[in-house]
């Protein structure tokens, strides 16, 4: 598999089809083949060529020790694309990857034409943000769950009500979690996704347009009538992690 050398780690990518490009960001503790399931199929049918990679953490990627960050997620997809002369690109991004894709489309604006943003968020509730505490919590402790839990702990989270109550679905995602259990990346979980960016995503895309970030729909509003050449085009989908895989309960 190819890679390339960025941030201090080395980075495995993927690409087919031709076309214009579009980068695909997978979500925590998932290998960048999953959208080869459906998405990059669909995508090469398009005329687009498909770009997917492994975040760090996830092998044959490096997995640098310690406790990863979005922003070191953020600056390895910035090289990534850099490296890979794929500027300005389309990006689509889910959960995880699609938080990565909002912090790299304020920040860089210049590297992304446009934002697919499946499965995201700008803040957590009140629940969530304390699920991601004591999550945060075990691991400091040191306490290790039998991979069973962990799966049904991630579909109870993950899937919709719609796929909860299909029996069959449930036993294959959690058959599925229980196999990507020993990929999962130490440090991307320690990752706080918790943040509210509703404030300050807007004050770093200032010098490009004004952002509008919400729970609800992300647009971008450039300052002129005319296209600026760092505008992005945002495009938010509400999904779970079921809707990746073309779920026919949603």
């Amino acid at each position: 598999m190819p890679h390339v050398f960025t941030n201090g780690i080395r980075l495995s990518y993927e690409r087919s089809g031709r076309g214009e490009r579009v980068l695909m960001i997978m979500g925590s503790s998932a290998a960048g083949r999953v959208w080869t399931l459906h998405q990059t199929p669909a995508l090469n049918e398009a005329g687009y060529q498909a770009i997917t990679f492994d975040n760090r953490g996830i092998a044959p990627s490096d997995i640098p020790p310690g406790k990863y960050t979005i922003a070191d997620m953020v600056a390895d997809t910035k090289g990534l694309i850099e490296a890979l002369d794929a500027a300005p690109c389309r990006i689509v991004g889910v959960s995880l990857g699609a938080m990565i894709a909002q912090e790299l489309a304020i920040s860089h604006p210049e590297l992304v034409r446009c934002a697919v943003l499946i499965a995201t968020k700008s803040r957590s509730d009140a629940l969530r943000a304390a699920l991601g505490t004591a999550d945060r919590a075990l691991m400091q402790s040191g306490v290790k769950l039998p991979p069973d839990y962990e799966a049904a702990m991630s579909v109870l989270q993950m899937l919709s009500p719609a796929t909860l109550r299909d029996d069959s679905a449930v036993s294959l995602w959690l058959e599925t979690f229980r196999l990507a259990g020993a990929e999962n990346s130490i440090g991307q979980t320690w990752i706080n996704t918790d943040e509210d960016r509703r404030k300050k995503c807007p004050r770093r895309a200032a010098s490009s347009g004004s952002a509008t970030i919400s729970s609800r729909r992300p647009t971008w509003r450039p300052k002129s009538p005319r296209r600026s050449p760092n505008a992005i085009t945002w495009k938010y989908l509400t999904a779970d992690t079921s809707a990746i895989s073309n779920d026919p309960a949603r």
